[in-house]
């Protein structure tokens, strides 16, 4: 009788604990949901949303809160264990962001999807000082100053991150070269060329015995079709020696930065491509100070291409964040034909203030606030560079 008693104890142990622990489970998997990811950029994009119920294949419904009809679930009701949320292009400067609930029975769920708006592509800390002579332009994904007198950009500012640093697209087969849409075509080196419709880009005037050089290069913008066009903006194109410059050496240091961008101690890579044409006498300021600007040789104009300037010097600067870790350096080379078609030394590197008395550009002057309790974070990453922090 004895050991009977402790059969049945054992016996309802083992019933409670299952009991309980199918109720628990039950309570845990009733519902569950989640997105692959819970922000997102200003571009149109898919994100998947999954769902659990308890029991499986159990109907539910899906209802989106937001203002306009930018976030689009598909299916809005079904069974399975998944749904595509549409999130359209953000037009707009500010993030947006959607409340998506799943409602199974008497359970609900609720997770927000945010987008980011056209300003978050853009950090500000890349950006040069500005001259009031000249125009500043914003674009979706980079930054220029654009001197009409010169028929061509002075610098293009830019960023690389997680986000631009994905490759979801590739150059077209046919280059479309464009007007810059905010500057009159009289003040491009295209002009008075009028583009047909559609657009025949093989037509499109080259720049007679030099190659249309990028600044930012098409290859720095893969994350989107749209990231991708702008790059053949006009704005973005000056003469360039072809063979053993555009094509070689310069195009290593290119992808030298892209994989600088793509590496494990750097979250951001802020940078700022250009030639050197400013005249002398230009005011720029270092660390505060103003500073007249010497002057830079050019190789001339070409009066065939809209008296377009060509430059004789092509620079990078360039700034790596890890944190709260900053590091800079700065690259100077000739328009011209190099020997080597690689980029092997440092003979062309430099610190970023040298490349200020070089340019007469102020280059990362929002580094004095980057950082609160910092104001000096500007001089320290200008005046030197680490050549163990760019490895070739």
């Amino acid at each position: 009788m004895k050991h009977r008693k402790y059969t049945i104890n054992i016996i309802v142990l083992l019933l409670l604990t299952v009991t309980f622990s199918s109720c628990k489970n039950k309570d845990e998997t009733n519902l569950q949901i989640s997105l692959n990811r819970t922000e997102v950029s200003r571009l149109e994009q898919s994100v998947n949303l999954t769902i659990r119920t308890y029991p499986i294949n159990s109907a539910w419904t899906i209802t989106v809160e937001q203002e306009g009809n930018w976030c689009v679930a598909q299916p809005l009701s079904g069974t399975s264990s998944s749904a595509q949320i549409t999130v359209f292009r953000n037009v707009n400067d500010v993030a947006r962001t959607a409340k998506i609930t799943v409602k199974f029975g008497k359970h609900s769920k609720t997770v927000s999807l945010t987008q980011k708006g056209t300003a978050s592509s853009l950090s500000g800390i890349e950006i040069p000082e500005i001259r009031d002579s000249n125009w500043f332009i914003q674009h979706n994904y980079y930054s220029l100053e654009f001197d009409t007198a010169q028929r061509t950009s002075i610098w293009l500012a830019y960023v690389f991150n997680n986000e631009f640093n994905l490759t979801n697209t590739s150059r077209p087969p046919q280059d479309p070269w464009q007007y810059d849409p905010q500057i009159p075509r009289q003040y491009q080196w295209a002009y008075p060329f009028a583009p047909t419709d559609p657009p025949n880009y093989r037509n499109f005037p080259t720049l007679p015995g030099w190659d249309r050089g990028h600044l930012v290069a098409s290859a720095d913008r893969l994350f989107s079709r749209e990231a991708n066009d702008e790059t053949f903006y006009i704005s973005n194109i000056s003469p360039q020696v072809g063979v053993g410059f555009n094509r070689d050496i310069w195009e290593n240091l290119e992808s030298k930065v892209r994989r600088w961008a793509r590496a494990a101690d750097c979250d951001t890579l802020y940078v700022v491509t250009g030639v050197a044409i400013n005249k002398p006498g230009t005011i720029y300021h270092v660390n505060g100070t103003p500073q007249v600007f010497g002057g830079v040789e050019i190789l001339g104009r070409m009066s065939n291409r809209n008296n377009v300037t060509i430059a004789k010097y092509w620079y990078k600067a360039l700034v790596k964040r890890k944190g709260d870790e900053f590091t800079g350096i700065a690259w100077w080379f000739e328009n011209k034909r190099h020997t080597s078609t690689t980029v092997t030394n440092y003979d062309n590197a430099m610190s970023i203030r040298e490349l200020e008395h070089l340019t007469g550009i102020n280059f990362f002057p929002k580094l004095k606030t980057a950082i609160p309790g910092n104001p000096q974070l500007e001089e320290q990453v200008e005046t030197t560079f680490d050549i163990n922090k760019w490895p070739l």
